[in-house]
């Protein structure tokens, strides 16, 4: 039975990813659940569903959509993402120069979350 839950949860997000880069418009009035649906994929316990989750931010980043539209969102994805990165051995010069740049993505990104609470 579980199996078959995840097999649904990888084929609803490899059909629904297309669906996103070809068809966006048609999906906006339904685009706060299908953000949320892939939020909770993102978090599955198999690797496969999550990583399949995954995709859809990449397609969700190239769509041409105003970015508010991910602002009630932002707590939430942030954690999801930055929790799902994985590196390779020899990344360490990257994660280092990340690391670097965090103090700027904290003044840049504090205003938009602290508006957002302020709104709640």
């Amino acid at each position: 039975m579980y199996l078959t839950f995840i097999f649904i949860r990888i084929t609803y997000c490899f059909f629904l990813i297309p669906c996103c880069s070809l068809m966006i418009m048609c999906l906006q009035p339904h685009l706060r659940n299908v953000i949320e649906y892939m939020l909770q994929v993102n978090n599955d316990p198999n690797e496969e569903a999550s990583l399949e989750a995954c995709e859809f931010w990449s397609v969700f980043r190239e769509a041409p959509l105003p970015p508010d539209i991910l602002r009630p969102f932002l707590p939430c994805l942030i954690l999801v993402l930055l929790s799902n990165m994985a590196y390779a051995d020899d990344d360490e010069s990257l994660l280092d120069a990340e690391v670097n740049s965090f103090p700027a993505l904290l003044t840049w990104l504090m205003p938009t979350m602290m508006s957002h609470y302020q709104q709640d």
